[in-house]
């Protein structure tokens, strides 16, 4: 909850420079029921126009929708599950132009869903928005907005100008599909997603996207810092079997190989890996309180293959053996002797270490931390298992 002082002051600052402004969050909001009343009446007191459901959201089940109407919150859910308390979508006239915003929201995996029913609700009323306002902007945390969606149904349904995507759409820079222009996400209150947009009637929609970062350029709201060190100590110590939202959208489930198994041969190198950061970086959101579905699965091996995440009695659980090298997983003593390596591949790191993410990744700096004694650091692209 540490950057919402800071969110708070540059919200209000982008605010007054242009009255003309709709702010939006397409969900996840929180990873637990005990942060909802703080964050909540903080969004509240910015002014939210609308906010669009994650997994981390639903799995609070009823609470969360009776807190965000304690708080007067607008949520926005386009399905046929969707809770009373949500809304299909909003239309807000901005200075004579109709900003309609929808949202296409996360579900359960064990969720009942009639895919015919979510499919037609969703296009019945993403159809009838799309009729009723200037502008449109989809808050998408179930991938539903893909580049072939967007580009097969732009005719029958018409395209939205603007989409805010969940975690599914890995994306650091603005894209464009056809009229739709999509957006970046931006996760744990780091960075502000910022959107000019020029609208003229008959004319393609202006937009000028800019990620800004949310540093000691927008100094913290001393009110909103307040309230979120007494929700803090209020809140006491979370409890760390807190059910964590599972993502609708993961790689395809693979086996967990636990780091003591390899422990069993692999001594050296294990102990070489319980040094690093990588073997603590569960620890590492446990202590921050950000065991969301946004960062576990750069976090935690097991969760990455279970969708599960624990807190073992031993320290060391993260980025484990089998995240660099399941290629070579499962073996047994055939390797033993083998003449030739399996390399690990530099683009495993790259895909949790992105530009937003991890904006001074070097390889070949990184690289060094992590490896094995005895590798030579100018081997590090093809470095062997």
């Amino acid at each position: 909850m540490g950057g919402l002082a800071r969110r708070s002051t540059a919200i209000a600052q982008y605010a007054k420079e242009n009255p003309n402004t709709v702010i939006v969050d397409a969900g996840n909001i929180s990873d637990s029921p005990a942060k909802l009343d703080v964050i909540m009446s903080v969004m509240s007191g910015m002014k939210y126009d609308a906010i669009g459901l994650g997994m981390s959201d639903l799995v609070m089940g009823p609470a969360f929708f009776e807190k965000a109407a304690a708080n007067k919150l607008t949520i926005l859910d386009a399905s046929p599950l969707a809770n009373k308390q949500a809304v299909p979508y909003v239309v807000k006239n901005v200075d004579g132009v109709r900003v309609g915003i929808i949202s296409f929201s996360s579900f359960p995996k064990d969720a009942k869903v009639n895919e015919y029913e979510l499919r037609k609700s969703r296009f019945e009323t993403f159809k009838e928005l799309r009729s009723k306002c200037d502008l449109m902007i989809v808050l998408d945390e179930d991938g539903v907005t893909t580049d072939e969606w967007l580009q097969r149904n732009s005719v029958r349904l018409g395209s939205p100008d603007i989409v805010i995507p969940g975690q599914w759409r890995t994306i650091s820079e603005e894209q464009v599909v056809g009229s739709t222009h999509i957006m970046p996400p931006h996760f744990q209150s780091k960075q502000l997603g910022v959107v000019d947009i020029e609208y003229s009637p008959g004319q393609p929609v202006k937009v000028t996207n800019n990620s800004v970062n949310l540093d000691e350029k927008f100094p913290e709201d001393k009110q909103v810092a307040d309230q979120v060190a007494k929700g803090i100590l209020a809140m006491g110590l979370v409890p760390q079997e807190m059910p964590v939202a599972q993502m609708s959208h993961t790689p395809d489930v693979k086996p967990y190989y636990s780091p003591l198994l390899c422990k069993a041969c692999h001594q050296k190198q294990y102990d070489d890996w319980s040094k690093t950061k990588h073997a603590v970086a569960v620890k590492t959101l446990v202590d921050r309180k950000s065991t969301t579905a946004e960062c576990l699965p750069c976090h935690s091996e097991l969760y990455r293959a279970t969708e599960k995440y624990m807190v073992t009695q031993t320290p060391y659980a993260g980025v484990e053996c089998a995240t660099c090298h399941m290629n070579s997983l499962p073996h047994g003593l055939e390797r033993k002797d083998v003449a030739v390596h399996v390399k690990v591949d530099p683009q495993l790191c790259v895909g949790c270490h992105t530009k937003e993410r991890s904006p001074s990744y070097d390889e070949k700096t990184y690289f060094p931390k992590v490896a094995h004694a005895g590798v030579a650091p100018a081997t590090t692209a093809s470095r062997p298992n």
